[in-house]
């Protein structure tokens, strides 16, 4: 698993992201047994009553940074599909959540205002995110679209027709550099 895996301190000028990186050596070419132990170890970090937790921070952590897909760096590769289980066997809990059927309480431990406010606020922070958010370029000569304004340093978004707006955006500022 250290072969496999490149820390990246977030005190690295190489790091623009401002956390901690934990990263998949892609360099590396893994043959399908390679895989396959690389899986088995850390199917034996998630068995362990010593190291589960730590098993489990891994597995929220890419959630986190990756949305749980395979891509550049991921450390989705390493892990043993049957330890996502917990984690997939709570579908039918949400769907029952979003079909009424159970309180938001119930499956999240908190309402679905708290949900919704939490979701709008570090949804557009998910760096997993920032090719599904709508960026809007504001500075001199760059105007933000007719239904979006500032108004006493809020952005503010005027719906003028029935159409489903979207309410994540980025707004990006450009700066004489560009």
């Amino acid at each position: 698993m250290e072969e496999f895996v490149i820390a990246t301190p977030a005190s690295d000028l190489s790091n623009t992201t401002g956390i901690n990186l934990a990263e998949a050596n892609t360099f590396r070419n893994l043959s399908d047994s390679q895989k396959i132990d690389l899986q088995t170890s850390f199917a034996k970090l998630y068995n362990s009553l010593e190291t589960r937790n730590d098993a489990d921070a891994i597995i929220n952590y890419i959630m986190v940074k990756d949305g749980l897909e395979l891509r550049y760096a991921s450390l989705l590769e390493a892990i043993s599909p049957y330890t996502l289980a917990p984690y997939l066997n709570q579908i039918n809990n949400v769907q029952q959540t979003f079909n009424g059927l159970v309180s938001f309480e119930s499956t999240y431990g908190i309402t679905e205002q708290e949900l919704t406010k939490e979701f709008l606020s570090n949804y557009p922070i998910a760096s997993g995110m920032n090719s599904l958010l709508k960026t809007f370029m504001q500075g001199e000569g760059q105007a933000l679209p007719k239904a979006y304004s500032f108004q006493q340093g809020k952005l503010k978004f005027t719906l003028e027709s029935d159409a489903v707006a979207e309410q994540v955006l980025r707004i990006g500022n450009i700066d004489d550099a560009g």
